[in-house]
């Protein structure tokens, strides 16, 4: 069986369809990471990424803003993969 990567930045995921793209997160492996235009060193909120099944997302660790607690606490919760 052979698995296929897409990554997109947090920016386009206004543009995707949460039925299909969960279909597709079920059989591809999904990448997420801040677009280009990003300057700051803040993050994006990952919650919509996780909705529709993305498995890698790039936060900035180094900040310790709402979004890297909430990911941080969610990964040492075991509650990826439920």
């Amino acid at each position: 069986i052979g698995y296929e990567c897409t990554s997109l930045t947090s920016s386009k995921i206004k543009d995707l369809n949460k039925r299909k793209d969960n279909n597709y997160t079920r059989r591809s492996i999904l990448r997420i990471y801040p677009s280009a235009t990003e300057v700051a060193s803040g993050n994006f909120d990952p919650v919509p990424h996780l909705q529709i099944g993305a498995q890698i997302i790039a936060l900035n660790t180094q900040t310790k803003d709402d979004f890297a607690w909430m990911m941080m606490s969610y990964f040492k919760a075991g509650k990826f993969g439920d």
